[in-house]
C-alpha cells in the first residue's frame, strides 16, 4: 500500500571524504567506505512528512531518527543505498520500507538511468543544487563554523529537492515496481547473507596460483617485473632492446610495456623461450583483475559483517537488474557439480546465516516460452506445456534424419545468439572503438576492406568468457585458418588462436589501441558523484545545449508548476489501459518536459519542426504509464513438487587458477587455461559488409569476429549458413546456401506466427516513426510515437525514432543513434516481459516467506536475484517444503496478463550459494 507523504522521512547525510578516502578510489565501494574506521558523518538533513527540512549535527540527527517509529515511517533519499546503509550499519535503523528517487529515475528514464539529483531536479525545473558546498570540506574531519553552515545549507537543499522530485515521480509510478525498489534496497541496507572467509580466501588463493606460478617461472622478482626500468634491464640481459613509444602525456619517449603496445606483444611470439616467459610474467605481474572479486568478497565479510547485495534496479533498457557496489554478484561463475573448479569456492563462500538455508530457483527458458506465447505460436507453447524439449524438436528438423531420442546435447543448442562484451574494441578508420559506441556511420575493417554495417545492437545479458582481453559468448564466431570456429574452441586451443591472429591483417599504418583508449575501455575516470554512483553526462549535455521546448508542453508545465508544483494523478487505479495512457500524458506535460534538441545541418535535412507536421525528436527522458495492476496476489502451493536436493561438496584446490564454464557448445580441450564465464550485457554489429565480419582487438593482436543473429529474431539464410559452420548448434555443419535457405524457410514455416511478429513490429515501428499510436498483441502493449507501454505500466523507450535517409529505422540513446527493426524489437519486448514475470515471482516469493512462523533471530527473505534466478534465505527446517513452494510461485503466470503462459522452474537448496 502506498504511503501518505506524511509517513515518509526524507534524509541526506554529508560525510567526511579526502583524496585517499572516497568512493572515487578503486579500493572503496559503498559498503567498505561506510564501514571503514575513517568514516565520519558531518551532518544530517531530515524532512519528516511534508514539514520543512531541518539540518542537524550528526549526533542530533541520529538521535531524532532513532526516536522515530520506523514501523510507521518509510525512508526516502536519492541513492537510498548509501544513506540507508549508514543508518543500518552504524545506528541500527532499519525502516519497514525504502523509497529511492535514483532507482525511480532509472525506471522512468532508463535511457539515461544514472542521473544525479542535480540533473534530475534541474530537468524537472524544481530548482538547482548547490555546486560549491562539498569542495571546502574535502580532507577536513573537523569543520569550521563557516564551512559547516554552508555544508548544512546544501544538505538541507538536497533533501527538499529530493522530496519534490519524489512527489512528481510517485504519482505515476506503479506500486509493484516501488515494492521491487524496496526489496532491492533492502538487500543492500539490511543484508542477510554471510561470507565464509576461509573458503573465500582459498578461492582467492586459487585465483592467484596461475599468476604467481607464471611469475616464479620467469626467475624474476615481482618487483622487477612491475618496474618499467627494471623490466627493461631484464630484457636487455636477455638480448632484447626494450620497445619504446612517445608518451601521450609528456611527449617524451617511454617504454612500450603496456599490454596494448604491439612491439611488446610481439615478444610473446619471440623465438627465445626466455623472452616469452619474461613477457608472460610481466603481464601476469600487472594483471590483478582476476583477484579483485575475491578481495571484495572477503572485504565485505570480514569482521563477521553481513554481505550487502548491491543491485541496480532497472539497470537495463528492458528493466533488468545489474550489479553495483564494485562487486557484481550477478557475474559469479555458476557451480557445475559434475566438473568442480577452483573458482567454485568463491560462489560457495556466500552462505546463509547459521541455522538457515538458501533456496535457489530459476525460471526455465522463460524468454523462449514468452516469445512463443506472445506471438501465438501455439504448437511451441503446447510443447512447453507438455514439458517437451522444444530445442530437441527443432533440432530434428535442422539435423534431418535424426530422431528425437538421438539428438545430442550439443545439437539442441539451436538458435543460440552469439555476442560480444560491451568493452570489445572494434577497428574503425579513426580509432579502436568500444562496440557499444560504434555508430552506423563508422566503417569497420573486415580483414580485407572497410565495410558498412547497420549499427551496434544490444543482445541482452549473457554469459561471456574472457581470454586475452576479449570477452564473448562461447559460440561467437572467430575466423581462423581452419575456417570459422566458436570463441569457446578458439580460446582453449592455442593453435587455433594463433591461426586467428595470423588471418587478421590490419590496414596500413594501423596499430593497436592507444594506452588512453585502452584505459577508457577498462573503466575510465572514477565516478565523481559518489553517492549516486556517477553523474549522467547526456542529460547535462542536453540541459547545457541550445534546446527548444514544445510550446504546448511548456504552457502545461508552467500552469501546473505555478499552481503549486504538486501534480495530482488524473486517473484511478482501476481505470482502463487507455485511460492510463491519457492520464500519463497529462502528467507527462507537467512533470517531465519533452525536449526537442536543436538539430545539426544534417539532422535538419531529415527533420522538420514539430509544428510543421514532421517528426519531433524527443529527449530520452520519459515517464512510465501508470499500472492497471492492483496488488499482487498471494500464491499458495497446490501440491508438493518432488525436487532433488542440492548439497554439493566444496571443491579442493587446483594447481591452476583460471577455469571456465562448461555449459558451452564446444568441448573443453584445456579446462584450466581460460577465465570463468561471467554474465554481462552483450552487443553485436548488424550486417557488417558482404562477409558479415569485423575486426576486434585482443591482447595478442587483432582477430576477425563474425556478426550473428538468431533464427528466433529474424536471422537470414546467409547468416544461418555461417552460424551452422561455426558449430554454434553443435558440431560444425557445412551447408550450401540453398540448404541454409531451406532450413530458414522451414523454421519460419514451423514458427510462422513468430515470423509474422517480426513483420508486424516492423510495421509498428513505421507507424511510431510517423507519429501514430495504437495497440498490439491483443491490446497487451500500447505504443505511441516514442514508447511501447508494457502491462506493468513501465515503458520501452525509443527516443527520436525516425526513418533514416536509407530507409532504416533508428532512435537515439545516450547521444548515439541505434538501429531498430522488428526482430530486435521483439527481443526487447520479450526480455522486458520476462523481467516483469521474474519481478512478480520475487514479490510472490516474499509473500510466501511472510507466512512462515519464525523464531527469534530467524529470517525469511529474498536475499539475491540473478537475472532469472531467485535466492531466498529461510530457516533450514523449512528448506524442503519451501523449495516446492518457491517452485510453485515461479510456475504461476503473471497475475493480470498471460494466464496461459506455460512457465516452469527448477532449483535446489543448500547452506551455501552452490547452484
Amino acid at each position: 500500500m502506498r504511503h501518505s507523504l506524511e509517513d515518509i522521512v526524507t534524509v541526506d547525510a554529508e560525510t567526511f571524504y579526502s583524496t585517499e578516502f572516497s568512493l572515487g578510489k578503486q579500493q572503496y565501494n559503498t559498503s567498505s567506505y561506510v564501514r571503514d574506521d575513517q568514516f565520519k558523518e558531518h551532518c544530517w538533513s531530515i524532512k519528516v512528512g511534508t514539514k520543512a527540512a531541518k539540518v542537524y549535527t550528526a549526533d542530533d540527527g541520529i538521535k531524532l531518527l532513532q526516536d522515530l517509529d520506523w514501523a510507521k515511517y518509510a525512508l526516502l533519499a536519492h541513492n537510498t543505498s548509501f544513506d540507508g546503509f549508514i543508518l543500518s550499519h552504524w545506528h541500527g535503523i532499519v525502516p519497514h520500507y525504502y523509497y529511492d528517487t535514483l532507482s525511480m529515475t532509472r525506471g522512468l528514464h532508463n535511457e539515461v538511468s544514472r542521473a544525479s539529483l542535480a540533473t534530475v531536479a534541474e530537468f524537472y525545473r524544481i530548482g538547482a543544487k548547490s555546486k560549491t558546498y562539498l569542495t571546502p570540506t574535502k580532507g577536513l574531519r573537523d569543520l569550521s563554523p563557516v564551512i559547516m553552515k554552508a555544508l548544512m545549507d546544501g544538505c538541507k537543499l538536497d533533501v527538499e529537492l529530493c522530496f519534490e522530485v519524489f512527489k512528481k515521480q510517485v504519482e505515476i509510478y506503479p506500486q509493484h515496481e516501488l515494492d521491487l525498489i524496496d526489496m532491492t534496497i533492502g538487500m543492500f541496507c539490511d543484508p542477510v547473507l554471510e561470507v565464509d572467509i576461509q573458503m573465500a580466501k582459498q578461492a582467492l588463493a586459487d585465483e592467484m596460483i596461475e599468476r604467481r606460478a607464471t611469475i616464479l617461472k620467469s626467475g624474476a622478482s615481482e618487483e622487477d617485473l612491475m618496474s618499467n626500468p627494471k623490466f627493461a634491464k631484464l630484457l636487455v640481459a636477455a638480448g632484447i632492446t626494450p620497445p619504446t613509444k612517445m608518451s601521450n602525456k609528456t611527449g617524451l619517449e617511454s617504454f612500450a610495456f603496456a599490454q596494448t603496445d604491439q612491439e611488446f606483444k610481439d615478444l610473446l611470439d619471440h623465438e627465445d623461450k626466455q623472452v616469452v616467459i619474461l613477457t608472460q610474467a610481466r603481464l601476469a605481474a600487472k594483471s590483478t583483475q582476476a583477484e579483485t572479486r575475491a578481495h571484495r568478497l572477503i572485504q565485505a565479510g570480514e569482521g563477521g559483517y553481513k554481505l550487502p547485495v548491491g543491485l541496480n534496479y532497472y539497470a537495463a533498457k528492458t528493466g533488468r537488474w545489474g550489479g553495483t557496489n564494485k562487486l557484481n554478484l550477478q557475474n559469479l561463475p555458476r557451480v557445475n557439480p559434475y566438473e568442480p573448479k577452483p573458482s567454485d569456492g568463491l560462489r560457495r563462500s556466500i552462505i546463509a546465516p547459521k541455522g538457515h538455508a538458501l533456496v535457489v530457483t530459476d525460471s526455465a527458458q522463460i524468454e523462449a516460452r514468452i516469445n512463443a506465447w506472445l506471438c501465438g505460436q501455439q504448437d511451441v507453447v503446447d510443447l512447453f506445456a507438455a514439458n517437451q524439449d522444444v530445442y530437441k524438436h527443432m533440432a530434428t528438423q535442422i539435423y534431418v534424419g535424426t530422431t528425437l531420442d538421438k539428438i545430442t546435447k550439443d545439437q539442441r543448442f539451436i538458435g543460440k545468439i552469439a555476442c560480444l562484451s560491451s568493452d570489445t574494441l572494434v577497428l574503425t578508420p579513426t580509432e579502436w572503438k568500444r562496440i557499444a559506441a560504434v555508430k552506423d556511420t563508422d566503417l569497420v575493417w573486415d580483414g580485407i576492406e572497410w565495410v558498412k554495417h547497420q549499427g551496434a545492437i544490444q543482445r541482452g545479458q549473457k554469459i561471456t568468457y574472457s581470454f586475452k582481453s576479449v570477452r564473448a559468448t562461447a559460440d561467437h564466431g572467430i575466423l581462423t585458418e581452419h575456417g570459422w570456429r566458436g570463441w569457446c574452441e578458439v580460446r582453449t586451443n592455442p593453435s587455433l588462436f594463433q591461426s586467428a591472429l595470423r588471418l587478421a591483417n590490419l590496414p596500413l599504418s594501423t596499430g593497436g589501441p592507444t594506452l588512453k583508449q585502452q584505459d577508457d575501455h577498462q573503466g575510465g575516470n572514477p565516478q565523481s558523484d559518489a553517492r549516486a554512483d556517477g553523474k549522467d553526462e547526456s542529460i547535462e549535455q542536453i540541459l547545457n545545449s541550445d534546446a527548444q521546448l514544445d510550446a504546448t508542453d511548456v504552457r502545461k508545465s508552467l500552469r501546473a508548476l505555478n499552481a503549486g508544483g504538486n501534480i495530482k494523478a488524473p486517473y484511478q487505479t482501476t481505470g482502463t489501459a487507455r485511460d492510463f495512457l491519457i492520464g500519463c500524458r497529462r502528467v507527462l506535460g507537467a512533470a517531465i518536459r519533452q525536449v526537442m534538441r536543436c538539430m545539426s545541418t544534417m539532422e535538419n535535412a531529415v527533420y522538420q519542426c514539430a509544428q510543421s507536421g514532421a517528426q519531433t525528436v524527443q529527449h530520452s527522458l520519459y515517464t512510465c504509464k501508470p499500472s492497471t495492476a492492483g496488488t499482487f496476489q498471494n500464491w499458495n502451493s497446490i501440491e508438493k513438487t518432488t525436487t532433488e536436493t542440492t548439497n554439493p561438496e566444496t571443491s579442493g584446490s587446483y594447481p591452476d587458477q583460471t577455469t571456465q564454464k562448461t555449459n558451452a557448445s564446444y568441448p573443453i580441450k584445456n579446462s584450466l587455461s581460460v577465465p570463468c564465464g561471467e554474465s554481462e550485457m552483450t552487443y553485436d554489429l548488424l550486417s557488417a559488409g558482404p562477409r558479415n565480419r569485423f575486426t576486434i582487438w585482443s591482447d595478442s593482436g587483432p582477430i576477425i569476429a563474425h556478426n550473428c543473429l538468431g533464427l528466433g529474431y529474424g536471422m537470414g539464410a546467409a547468416k544461418f549458413q555461417t552460424t551452422l559452420s561455426l558449430g554454434m548448434m553443435g558440431p560444425a555443419v557445412d551447408l550450401t546456401l540453398a540448404e541454409s535457405t531451406r532450413i530458414v524457410k522451414l523454421y519460419r514455416a514451423r514458427n510462422n506466427k513468430i515470423a509474422k511478429a517480426w513483420k508486424l513490429l516492423n510495421e509498428v515501428l513505421e507507424k511510431m516513426a510517423a507519429g501514430k499510436s495504437g495497440t498490439i498483441f491483443n491490446g497487451l502493449i500500447e505504443y505511441d510515437p516514442m514508447t511501447l507501454w508494457l502491462p506493468n505500466g513501465m515503458g520501452l523507450h525509443y527516443p527520436g525514432l525516425h526513418k533514416g535517409e536509407g530507409g532504416e529505422l533508428r532512435y537515439k540513446a545516450n547521444d548515439m543513434w541505434k538501429k531498430i527493426y522488428g526482430g530486435l524489437l521483439l527481443e526487447n519486448i520479450v526480455q522486458a516481459l520476462a523481467r516483469i514475470v521474474v519481478g512478480e515471482q520475487m514479490l510472490g516469493t516474499q509473500d510466501e516467506l511472510r507466512k512462515l512462523k519464525l523464531k527469534k533471530n530467524e529470517v525469511a527473505r529474498v536475499v539475491l536475484m540473478t537475472h532469472d534466478e531467485i535466492v531466498s534465505a529461510i530457516p533450514a527446517r523449512f528448506a524442503d517444503k519451501f523449495l516446492a513452494v518457491q517452485l510453485d510461485v515461479m510456475r504461476v503466470p503473471p497475475h493480470n496478463w498471460g494466464a496461459d503462459i506455460p512457465l516452469d522452474a527448477d532449483g535446489g537448496w543448500a547452506e551455501n550459494y552452490s547452484k
